[in-house]
């Protein structure tokens, strides 16, 4: 082989490489360093702001076990994650349903479904809780209308309620985007599976679980990964809403680590936090992909 002939083998086999350098770089910078230098920061007891780290090795970790706080965050992400997989993938699968009956009015509807996906997390925050302040608050202002002065309350203040209503505006944020996704799928099913199953006398619910459902099983698990993952880094809507309040009731992993990082500076202990949630997304993952696996297996 020549040289000339080398240097364009070699040139071609290159040129993926250059390509995806850019990429890979930014992705470095942006995810991987912080993500190791975070890891580093949890053997050390550091407050953020003195130029000495001291040493204390598997000391973050240990103080977990006893932190109460920090369980009970835990308990509240499980149960955002969980809440807003039923409700957010339910209600998304159900809105798409609904809306690929194509009524008359449904591409409005299902545009107005999707409009509160595109305001900003913050922005919904801080119109939430507008919206639910107990005194100026919409809705405390529509019950004493209607005589239910009785139902009023503040709704983020009170232990019973705050995380409840988090919840409910969580819903209202993303159920649209997951209608999007199922209404996508469901426009990519193929016509003819549906003519025939109609043709053999099958009725809408049997061709509902056996058609529908098996060919949404991709774009459920994705929309189901999203939720998890999401629930799981979810920051901004409690912080807006609750920071964490009342007394740590709507306290979630992020938040907590973020109190103990710049409030109580306390920065190794909440890159631990930090670490947790980072292996919390890393183990929805792995499920994800383990679960897709099988799924191509008994496809093939």
């Amino acid at each position: 082989m020549s040289g000339r002939a080398r240097r364009i083998r070699f040139s071609e086999a290159l040129a993926p490489y250059i390509y995806v350098f850019p990429a890979l770089a930014v992705f470095i910078l942006f995810k991987g360093y912080p993500t190791i230098h975070n890891l580093y920061l949890t053997l050390f007891s550091w407050d953020g702001i003195s130029p000495e780290k001291l040493y204390v090795g598997a000391k973050n970790y240990l103080d977990m076990l006893g932190d109460y706080v920090l369980w009970r965050a835990l308990a509240n992400t499980a149960i955002y994650v969980a809440v807003t997989v039923v409700t957010e993938v339910g209600g998304g699968l159900l809105l798409a349903l609904l809306f690929s009956l194509k009524f008359r009015g449904s591409s409005v509807f299902r545009l107005l479904a999707f409009s509160p996906f595109m305001i900003p997390m913050v922005a919904v925050g801080i119109l939430w809780s507008l919206i639910l302040d107990p005194y100026v608050g919409v809705i405390n202002g529509l019950l004493r209308a209607v005589g239910l002065d009785v139902l009023a309350r503040p709704w983020l203040g009170n232990s019973k309620t705050a995380l409840i209503s988090i919840l409910g505006v969580s819903f209202w944020r993303f159920v649209g985007f997951n209608m999007i996704l199922f209404f996508g799928a469901l426009q990519r099913m193929p016509k003819e599976l549906y003519e025939a199953a109609h043709l053999d006398g099958a009725s809408q619910g049997r061709v509902f679980r056996n058609i529908t459902i098996p060919l949404l099983r991709e774009t459920t698990t994705v929309v189901t990964l999203y939720c998890v993952i999401g629930g799981i880094n979810m920051f901004d809507l409690f912080w807006v809403m609750t920071q964490g309040g009342p007394a740590h009731t709507t306290e979630i992993l992020s938040t907590w680590a973020v109190l103990k990082a710049f409030k109580f500076f306390q920065m190794g202990y909440g890159a631990t936090i930090v670490t947790v949630i980072l292996v919390l997304c890393v183990a929805a993952t792995v499920v994800y992909l383990g679960a897709r696996q099988r799924g191509e297996r008994i496809e093939y």
